[in-house]
């Protein structure tokens, strides 16, 4: 991993360790961040999850199982190639594509 990588992980992970778990709200967006951080997965009452423009490529299996409040997940402008089957376990909106 590159330096400017690093820096941008790390970044986002202080960002995601000063949130308070109850927030409801979380924009990633823009960040740069390659992969989602397993951070995330703490912020069980996480309702609404901006992700735009990222270089994501996959989400995790359980991601969606692991954030049952999550009602909106913005992914536009990243590389995902799909999603994983727990998506059909859980109904929040979706924000693919403009």
């Amino acid at each position: 991993m590159a330096a400017a990588e690093s820096a941008i992980e790390y970044g986002v992970l202080e960002t995601l360790r000063t949130t308070a778990e109850s927030t409801a709200k979380i924009d990633l967006s823009r960040t740069k961040i390659l992969t989602i951080p397993v951070e995330l997965l703490r912020f069980k009452t996480l309702e609404y999850l901006y992700l735009e423009a990222n270089r994501l490529d996959s989400i995790p299996m359980h991601f969606f199982l692991e954030l049952p409040a999550l009602t909106y997940l913005d992914l536009r402008h990243n590389q995902l190639t799909g999603l994983p089957k727990s998506v059909g376990w859980v109904t929040p909106t979706f924000v693919l594509s403009e």
